[in-house]
Order: structure tokens, then sequence, then C-alpha cells
């Protein structure tokens, strides 16, 4: 399975919570499980920004590199997909590489993440983006977990 992997969800796995990093050994260990990122790089730009001090991040990385268990894509995002993101102010640019790159595969289309933005969470800011949510999950009919949803299936 390709999977779009917020930068979130290893953030997180780089405090120890301990969801988040089974989420990245699963990942790691499931002989089928591949990371997208982009042809430009943005996607791994930004773990690289945001985890490149946290050890347990670099061994991981590397781990998938030498495993050949990142897939990269061109993240095409369709205008009026976007446009409509847009509208519901979901603007981060990761983001929106993280759901064109799920729109571009062909099997699961996933996302793990546990971003506010995407709607997942249990902050105010979560419930103000219920509506990205929906949006992603009954009109592109991607798959968006958070990583004790993801779990369960990967």
């Amino acid at each position: 399975m390709k999977i779009a992997l917020d930068t979130n969800i290893i953030c997180k796995a780089c405090d120890y919570n301990l969801d988040c990093m089974h989420v990245m050994l699963k990942i790691l260990s499931g002989s089928s499980h591949k990371i997208l990122h982009d042809n430009e790089n943005k996607v791994r730009g930004e773990y690289w920004k945001n985890a490149r001090e946290y050890e347990f991040f670099e061994k991981w990385y590397k781990e998938m590199e030498t495993g050949y268990k990142i897939s990269y894509s061109p993240a095409t995002p369709n205008k009026r997909i976007m446009d409509t993101l847009d509208e519901m102010d979901f603007t981060g640019e990761v983001d929106r590489i993280l759901v064109a790159l799920a729109l571009e595969t062909r099997d699961a289309r996933y996302i793990i993440t546990e971003d506010s933005d995407f709607g997942k969470g249990e902050t105010e800011k979560a419930e103000q983006h219920a509506d990205v949510l929906h949006y992603l999950t009954n009109q592109l009919q991607l798959t968006v977990h958070d990583a004790k949803e993801a779990l369960s299936i990967l």
C-alpha cells in the first residue's frame, strides 16, 4: 500500500507518541508498504526540516530509503480540487501535495495524519475543518486516518 504520511505523525513519533511510532514501524516492516514523495522532494524536505534532529527519524528514514520503501510520483494538483480546498482554508503546500499524491495512487488512496487542517483530531480547529475531511473522504474517495485508525489496517 502506498501511503501519504503527514509530517505530524513523524514529529509525534519522535516525541514518543507510541501510536505514531507503531505506524512508522508498521510501514517500515510491512512488505508492501511505501510512503509517497513528490518528484520535487517537497515532502522529503518537510520531513527533514521538522524531524532531522531526531535519531529515531533519521534511522527510520534511512531504512526506508535503503529498503526501497519510498515511491516517487508527480504531485499534479487538480485545479478544481485545489480551488475547492482553498475555499475551505486548506492551503498548506505540503498538505495539498499529500492530497495530490494520494489521488495519484491506484490502490488505497490513503493519508495518515493527525492534522486538524484535515479535520482530524479532537480540537476545535479540527471541528472547524470537518468539511475538509468530508470532502476528502466522500467526494474524493480518499481514506484519511489518524494513527490509531491506521494501526487497525497496517
